[in-house]
């Protein structure tokens, strides 16, 4: 369900999920240098919530919340965490948007198989887990017209060890910058 109170000034959302997948995919490290997968069923439940609040037409304060549990029906790790959130806010004046956002990654697991130098059958497989990680970003825009935007973001301000695929860590702290340009 979702709504609005406060004269529109807040927002929020809830719902629950359930999917039966028949094939979802489970990929895996095979000798930490290449990925492969297998199918198997998957049952997953979510509650997400979100809050959104607006006190001026030029201020937006947000935070979500996405909590899932995984029933799998194969040995293989999914690679997905459990918990997810946010948090933005962000101060739009009609020549330039400033904003701040914070992004939780609970912890995940993957699976291997043959890691060399471990003692470990290279057939057997195994699971590792990463922590959970912050996610930190800023955002600027120049509004330069109603067509062109200069803008620049920096991510993973704090350094986090960010892991989005198994073995392939974000490289630290980076930054983006560009030209919009509306037709």
């Amino acid at each position: 369900f979702a709504g609005y109170t406060l004269n529109n000034m807040f927002a929020y959302r809830l719902y629950a999920n359930a999917a039966f997948i028949t094939d979802a995919v489970y990929w895996y490290n095979v000798n930490n240098i290449g990925f492969d997968f297998k199918t198997a069923r998957q049952n997953v439940y979510s509650l997400v919530a979100s809050l959104e609040y607006k006190p001026l037409s030029s201020l937006y304060i947000g935070v979500g919340f996405k909590g899932m549990i995984y029933k799998n029906f194969i040995d293989v790790e999914n690679g997905k965490p459990a918990v997810e959130g946010n948090f933005a806010i962000r101060y739009t004046h009609r020549k330039f948007a400033v904003g701040a956002t914070a992004e939780l990654m609970g912890k995940r697991s993957w699976s291997f198989v043959g890691q060399p130098g471990e003692g470990v059958d290279q057939y057997t497989m195994q699971s590792h887990t990463y922590p959970a990680c912050v996610d930190l970003g800023v955002t600027f825009d120049w509004f330069v017209s109603k067509q062109c935007t200069i803008y620049l973001e920096g991510r993973n301000l704090a350094n986090a060890k960010i892991y989005d695929w198994a073995l392939y860590r974000r490289l630290g702290v980076g930054g983006l910058a560009g030209i919009k340009v509306q037709f």
